[in-house]
């Protein structure tokens, strides 16, 4: 399993798509990723909004396409959620609760399928990961009600990100928030 997970490590540029769906939330978005820069492009409730953040300078662009209006602001935790990058998953993970218990196919790639369970012994999560790249495509989440919610990715594209892509449009005014 490290071997699996630590060629997840190797890349610093992709793209991909998620859907997420549960009794909470469900979105729809597209990330790019760059050294240490990010963009999420992403829909909830019909809205769209894009993050742009640069790690290194520990600033975010918020940008409402719908509105045309984009603020940079420091970049706070809230801003960045987990599933922007497939590999934050196992940022927390403990390797004694994880069992490996199949393989299958998704989204174009070969996955062994593993389960991660909490100290009681009960299984938490599902998770598929590419045997390729090591990253996870696929998350179902186990609620103490047995409701699942889940987490996929597709169309990863694991190559070079284009320094364009963290651009926004010419005609974009962006409004400065940071306190500094």
């Amino acid at each position: 399993m490290e071997t699996l997970i630590a060629k997840s490590k190797k890349f610093d540029s992709m793209s991909f798509e998620y859907v997420i769906e549960d009794v909470y939330a469900s979105a729809e978005g597209k990330v790019w990723t760059k050294g240490s820069k990010s963009k999420n492009e992403i829909t909830m409730d019909g809205q769209t909004m894009i993050i742009i953040v640069d790690f290194a300078t520990d600033e975010a662009i918020v940008y409402y396409p719908q509105d045309n209006i984009a603020t940079l602001e420091d970049l706070v935790p809230d801003m960045v959620g987990w599933y922007e990058n497939p590999t934050n998953y196992y940022e927390d993970l403990d390797i004694a609760n994880v069992k490996m218990v199949g393989s299958e196919t998704v989204d174009g790639y070969k996955c062994k399928i593993m389960t991660v369970s909490n100290d009681k012994g009960e299984v938490e999560n599902k998770v598929w990961i590419s045997e390729e790249y090591g990253i996870p495509l696929r998350i179902e989440a186990y609620y103490e009600d047995g409701v699942a919610g889940t987490l996929e990715y597709k169309n990863l594209k694991v190559e070079p990100v284009s320094e364009a892509e963290f651009k926004l449009p010419d005609n974009v005014e962006v409004m400065d928030r940071r306190d500094s």
